[in-house]
């Protein structure tokens, strides 16, 4: 049985699997070996040591007979793991800035969603000059919903939709960082599956007066549903968000090339935006100047997820250069966005 601690010159605990009683040991071990004749930790014989080095400090404790018998060999194995320092401190870095980058899409998304769903709240039920009371409060509360009960009646509807696309980014989240739960594959509609997203989003199009016109094709995928749910939820997210008001959306359905395509007017799409379209943190130039920015995380979060669900995207711009619109400096111009799906 061994025991290990690697520090590396930062003196940051890169790995260690020793005990309370081991860790008692290290704090009084000075030299590189010596022989405990009755362990704390259960009474047998071992050989422990530690040695620093530029690269850190490793402290070993081990009961195998070989570096029992000799000091010479328990010194290699000693040096051997100060070798190795520099390589588990960069794996373990790595290994925690991808557990950091995932971790920060999933709490951008849901800060997001629930600054949407805190803005819905406080449009129907402003929070100024509510009484301290609680009764009073529920029935403030009460007179502002019938008083404004469509507004109201909308503001739930997308609190749904918001509440929903957390449920799914939680899920998704949890199956990408853990192994045992892989992706679960099945056939599905595609167009059912993406009704069922485009309906949440009545509300965002309708208030942009954008009449959205999808067509009856069909055919089955072969998906992960919840990660194609977050596929279609950023999708769509981006063109409520980025299309040019009072311009329909033209969604059509292929079965011949297992394709669905959202063609839409929206912020044109520069040189520079399609060499970095999919990576994240990038916002578009027409984005940054519609003030309309965020943290570049969506289409970079749907690319990897087609990738696991053996599809693909193209993105196709400026389709039509005579549809060119400006508003207030900003360029639209008619785009699509094309997903193709595999047979299998």
């Amino acid at each position: 049985m061994e025991h290990i601690k690697l520090i590396d010159s930062n003196q940051n605990v890169i790995f260690s699997d020793l005990t309370h009683e081991c860790n008692e040991c290290f704090k009084n071990c000075s030299v590189e070996s010596e022989i405990i004749d009755k362990c704390k930790h259960d009474s047998k014989k071992c050989r422990i040591g530690v040695k620093e080095s530029i690269n850190g400090t490793v402290f070993f404790c081990s009961r195998n007979k070989d570096e029992l018998k000799s000091s010479k060999y328990f010194k290699k194995q000693i040096e051997i793991y100060g070798n190795v320092i520099n390589g588990v401190d960069h794996i373990s870095n790595t290994i925690k800035k991808q557990i950091n980058t995932n971790t920060g899409i999933l709490l951008h998304n849901l800060v997001s969603l629930n600054a949407h769903n805190i803005q819905e709240v406080h449009a129907v039920m402003p929070q100024e000059g509510f009484a301290k009371n609680a009764r009073e409060r529920i029935s403030m509360a009460k007179n502002m919903i019938e008083a404004n009960s469509i507004e109201f009646a909308k503001s739930m509807y997308r609190i749904s939709k918001n509440n929903t696309a957390m449920k799914i980014e939680f899920s998704v989240f949890n199956r990408l960082i853990d192994d045992s739960q892989p992706l679960s594959f099945r056939r599905h509609d595609i167009q059912r599956v993406f009704m069922s997203l485009l309906h949440n989003f009545f509300q965002d199009f309708n208030t942009k007066k954008v009449y959205v016109n999808v067509d009856n094709g069909s055919f089955d995928i072969y998906v992960d549903y919840e990660a194609m749910h977050v596929v279609f939820h950023h999708i769509l997210e981006n063109a409520a968000k980025y299309c040019l008001r009072g311009k329909d959306i033209d969604i059509s359905i292929s079965p011949v090339d297992r394709s669905i395509s959202i063609e839409m007017h929206s912020l044109e799409i520069t040189d520079k935006d399609m060499n970095y379209i999919y990576e994240e943190g990038y916002s578009g130039d027409y984005a940054q100047l519609a003030g309309k920015n965020g943290k570049g995380i969506g289409m970079s979060r749907v690319k990897k997820l087609l990738d696991m669900n053996n599809a693909t995207i193209e993105i196709r711009r400026n389709i039509d250069p005579a549809s060119q619109v400006i508003k207030k400096g900003v360029s639209y111009m008619k785009n699509a966005v094309i997903i193709f799906f595999s047979s299998e």
